[in-house]
């Protein structure tokens, strides 16, 4: 994919969330899309900053540990582990949650990228 392409799909996560209320009983699935959605912004910026995420998770975790600042890998790992928790085990996350990852972890990672690539959203 090109970072176009990851733009897009970014685009496409953010009109899902904005097209469901969150809520306790779904605040799961809506961290694993709000990962996804930070996912294709951070591939997006990799690809840009002439980076190589990979196929795998653990590729593009790589570059964002060599690309990012502490805390701005810090929050996307952060929502990698999360949305893995919810998808994969038997927690789910709460709405308050929800807020939480999105205000204090996906929001900065998004501000960033909007540095460099001002169409991401």
């Amino acid at each position: 994919m090109i970072p176009t392409d990851h733009l897009a799909k970014a685009r496409t996560s953010r009109a899902f969330l904005s097209s469901v209320p969150v809520t306790n009983a779904n605040a799961d699935w809506a961290v694993v899309v709000l990962f996804y959605r930070a996912l294709h912004l951070v591939r997006a910026y990799i690809h840009n900053a002439g980076g190589n995420h990979g196929t795998t998770h653990g590729a593009t975790n790589s570059e964002v540990n060599r690309l990012l600042s502490g805390a701005l890998s810090v929050s996307y790992l952060r929502l990698y582990s999360r949305s893995r928790v919810y998808r994969y085990d038997q927690l789910s996350a709460t709405r308050a949650e929800f807020d939480r990852l999105d205000a204090n972890d996906f929001t900065p990672l998004l501000k960033h990228v909007q540095t460099v690539l001002p169409s991401a959203v």
